[in-house]
């Protein structure tokens, strides 16, 4: 046991610069090779549950230390954390035991659980003086990378957290919004129907108002006032040219010898007494058809069932006299 002991000594003592766990740190840097370095010899592993003296403990414990040097120089330092646990339950008493795991979960990378037990290392009150210095470096060396480890993990679960909450209130946003789309997608399918119901209503507006007689009315109470207008004009010339024809018939009848203005006064009154009749024949020509087409477009204001009439209006004027032909369904 004084052997091992000595020999991990000079280890630490030689290799001090070897395995600084920091490059900033590497003038105080411990030894990271296990205490209590043993032969090669390779050792098979026992049930630690069995019930063994302390003496057969011990035994079981310095060959478990074999087996541990060996895994440990293999860099298989989760296998070497298993046997150094076998160790301490064997060999309880030995605190060189708990430093050497401290150096397999250091070897591991794994810095916290490092620092934890080289602390439980420093608790057990170890008589090495050595190791206990080299567990001091280690403690103050870790202390530093542990806590700079947990307030890089304490700012990434804040970080975490934060993204979190933002996710959370993204995916708030995200459901307003689908909320506000598929009310919006509703608004519209409203104002499509209404505006589909508001195009029906209007084609069947048109629909009636195209069936409706009272357009149709209106117009031929209108083309019946004008016809029976410019009827009423055409009565006035024809009374003009018959009181001209009168006044050339008189004129003839007071001549009492022939002359030729006596043949031009007859001729004047029959050229007036023609113009008197065709003016007179027109309008009262333009006056019917214009009193039947007021008659017509009145009645389909009042009946608007009653189907439209179609009714055609044509002057006629001839050498024996004028007129208006109506041709339609009454």
């Amino acid at each position: 046991m004084m052997k091992f002991h000595i020999l991990t000594s000079l280890l630490l003592l030689g290799t001090w610069q070897l395995t600084a766990p920091a490059p900033a740190l590497a003038q105080e840097q411990p030894d990271t090779r296990p205490s209590g370095a043993a032969p090669n010899d390779s050792a098979d592993s026992a049930d630690t549950a069995e019930a063994l003296t302390p003496r057969q403990a011990r035994r079981k414990a310095r060959a478990l230390e074999q087996e541990f040097q060996t895994l440990f120089q293999k860099e298989s330092y989760d296998q070497a954390a298993e046997v150094l646990t076998q160790i301490i339950e064997l060999d309880p008493d030995e605190p060189q035991h708990v430093y050497n795991l401290g150096l397999v979960h250091y070897h591991r990378g794994d810095k916290e659980q490092a620092l934890e037990t080289f602390e439980r290392f420093l608790a057990n009150d170890s008589r090495d003086r050595t190791l206990k210095r080299e567990a001091r470096r280690f403690v103050r060396i870790l202390s530093r990378d542990v806590e700079i480890i947990r307030n890089a993990r304490a700012e990434a679960e804040a970080k975490s957290r934060a993204a979190e909450s933002e996710a959370a209130t993204a995916q708030q946003a995200l459901l307003q919004a689908e909320q506000a789309l598929a009310e919006a997608r509703a608004e519209v399918e409203a104002a499509r129907r209404a505006q589909a119901k508001a195009e029906a209503e209007h084609e069947q507006l048109r629909e009636v108002v195209m069936r409706a007689p009272v357009g149709a009315g209106a117009r031929k109470r209108t083309i019946g006032v004008s016809l029976a207008l410019v009827g009423g004009l055409a009565l006035g010339a024809g009374a003009f040219y018959g009181l001209d024809a009168m006044n050339a018939n008189s004129e003839a009848e007071s001549v009492e010898q022939w002359t030729v203005g006596h043949d031009w006064l007859i001729d004047r009154a029959d050229s007036y007494n023609t113009r008197s009749l065709i003016f007179s024949l027109a309008g009262v020509g333009l006056i019917a058809g214009g009193a039947t087409l007021y008659y017509l477009g009145e009645r389909e204001a009042q009946t608007p069932l009653l189907e439209r009439v179609g009714v055609d209006v044509a002057p006629s004027v001839g050498p024996d006299g004028a007129g208006v032909t109506l041709s339609g369904q009454f």
